[in-house]
């Protein structure tokens, strides 16, 4: 019987020893939501590398529409890009915040009306109807069922649609 409880215990103690297993972690991201125009857009906060109230912005010439200007953000002049006229919308809008927004090395400023919230990342995603969100849907990853555009930032930033080679 002291054999058996022996045994029994040094069970336990190896159970016991074992480091807990960790559980799997969920991996769906947070989805930052705002008011840009009629539009509502979404997109990955780990881009995100603040929210600001919009200040003064400096108008750069030569640039395309979409280039609203340059602002100062702690320092440091980052150009503020409207999406909704970069995605071809016309979007007289009064805007109240800016987005700074940061991946591989760029930063930009992308100004909206409002922030809506930040909710979880939605496991399915469905592809907007041909033509119905503009001329640049290679920046829609999807749409989500209550109608969040989500914005494929590492595409918009890497693309050559932001970089401005005009001579005077």
């Amino acid at each position: 019987m002291r054999e058996n409880a022996e045994l029994i215990l040094k069970q336990r103690a190896h159970l016991y020893a074992r480091p807990p297993e960790e559980p799997e972690p969920i991996d769906r991201g947070l989805i930052a939501v705002f008011r840009i125009g009629r539009m509502r857009l979404g997109f990955d906060v780990k881009f995100i590398d603040g929210i600001y109230r919009l200040g003064t912005i400096t108008p750069i010439p030569c640039t395309p529409p979409f280039i609203l200007g340059a602002i100062n953000v702690n320092g440091r002049v980052c150009p503020l890009i409207d999406i909704s006229a970069l995605m071809g919308e016309s979007a007289e809008e009064d805007y109240r915040v800016v987005v700074m927004i940061r991946s591989d090395g760029i930063e930009i400023g992308i100004p909206a009306a409002d922030i809506l919230g930040v909710e979880g990342a939605p496991e399915k995603l469905s592809k907007p109807e041909a033509g119905s969100i503009g001329s640049n849907e290679e920046f829609i990853d999807g749409i989500t069922q209550d109608g969040v555009l989500i914005l494929n930032l590492e595409e918009l930033l890497k693309g050559d649609r932001l970089i401005v080679m005009e001579e005077v």
